[in-house]
């Protein structure tokens, strides 16, 4: 049970954090609004204190099977009897995470290439020569290196969405009643289990591009 749990508690605050971390770009990258400590913490709070409220949330229910956590085929989860719950408090999160971040990190990398103005109204700049033109001053070589910073954050959706999508969509296959390969589960499995490093890695990209901004720094 206690390993359900806090799979669930990791589950939900992987994707409230990659939906806070979209938000924050949104801010600081295509807004240029400089976040509070405040804000900031509050939200790195609210994050833990939900995935801790909506993975104990499901020890209140009860079942005459018992507790829901449990051994569920490879894993231990909220288990396939109960499908509603595992739909709500597992598979649920994890789609609506994924349809956030797509369209979070799509709209930012899209403004920060230049391909979308939302200044004066949004506008498209499909014409390359203007995209980084702009009435601060801001050179072409600025604009580049943002577009980089851009494309190398949207590799994060992809990598929750290509990981998690495939898990989510045959969990639900199992417990709507079609039997899924075993051999199915067990790629959905790795890719689930591969996430964590992937975002490291990705992490490690992220740091690279923004080298120059470090090295600028005096």
């Amino acid at each position: 049970m206690f390993t359900a749990l806090l799979m669930t508690i990791g589950n939900i605050a992987g994707g409230y954090f990659t939906i806070a971390i979209a938000v924050h770009t949104f801010g600081s990258l295509v807004l240029q609004k400089r976040q509070s400590a405040i804000i900031c913490r509050s939200t790195i709070a609210f994050g833990w204190i939900l995935s801790l409220v909506m993975a104990t949330g499901p020890l209140a229910i009860r079942k005459p099977q018992g507790s829901i956590y449990g051994p569920d085929g490879l894993i231990c989860d909220i288990m396939t009897i109960f499908p509603k719950e595992q739909f709500f408090f597992h598979l649920l999160p994890i789609l609506l995470f994924s349809i956030l971040a797509a369209i979070l990190y799509s709209l930012i990398f899209l403004v920060l290439r230049g391909t979308l103005m939302i200044r004066g109204g949004v506008k498209l700049m499909l014409n390359p020569d203007e995209r980084w033109k702009n009435n601060q001053g801001v050179g072409e070589n600025y604009h580049r290196f943002i577009a980089r910073v851009a494309r190398s954050m949207l590799w994060y959706p992809v990598a929750y969405i290509a990981l998690l999508v495939p898990y989510s969509l045959l969990r639900l296959f199992a417990i709507s009643g079609f039997k899924v390969p075993f051999g199915a589960m067990i790629f959905a499995f790795v890719c689930w289990y591969l996430l964590p490093i992937v975002d490291v890695l990705l992490l490690y990209n992220t740091f690279r591009v923004l080298a120059p901004a470090f090295d600028g720094v005096s």
